[in-house]
């Protein structure tokens, strides 16, 4: 680890994603920040961290609405955090995204990024909406910024009232 990098972390809910979705990302980063990977426990998780040759924690964190659960790892992502003293938090998947964006503003982190990716609230109906509709807006409220994937993605979250447009951002041409 160099001292002179700063540090970036980045999360997704279980390490399948962070081994697909960021494939060959964190080992990029790594020339120019101290990249920490943080993510559920899981089959692929350390083979995931030799591929991308970063550090990992692990903080489980369930996919679905546990409330007790969640605190329990929102505690866990603000320890880590007030440890490790990180430059940028960057979430990516729905749970990882509310609760690291959660943990990285109660601890002042300077740069709170959330990549979107799809919204699961679009096909929830009912009083599951309503709260995935609060949980969203929570997300992105702590977030400094928030990159849809795509155009179309941002638009809803426009039209839905989720985030201010000033705070979204698509990068090159989308998905």
């Amino acid at each position: 680890m160099d001292d002179s990098k700063k540090k970036l972390i980045r999360i997704t809910t279980v390490p399948q994603s962070m081994k697909g979705l960021l494939k060959g990302q964190l080992k990029f980063m790594k020339s120019y920040y101290d990249v920490l990977a943080v993510s559920s426990d899981g089959a692929c998780f350390e083979e995931m961290l030799a591929e991308q040759e970063v550090r990992g924690v692990k903080i489980n964190m369930s996919r679905q609405i546990t409330p007790f659960q969640d605190l329990v790892s929102l505690y866990h992502l603000i320890r880590l955090f007030q440890k490790e003293k990180p430059y940028i938090v960057h979430t990516h998947t729905p749970k990882a995204g509310t609760l690291g964006m959660i943990a990285a503003w109660l601890t002042r982190v300077p740069h709170r990024i959330h990549t979107v990716a799809g919204l699961p609230l679009l096909v929830a109906t009912g009083w599951k909406r309503r709260l995935l509709d609060v949980v969203e807006k929570i997300t992105y409220a702590c977030a400094t910024r928030v990159y849809p994937n795509s155009f179309a993605l941002k638009d809803i979250i426009v039209e839905n009232q989720l985030a201010s447009e000033r705070k979204l951002g698509v990068i090159g041409k989308g998905s």
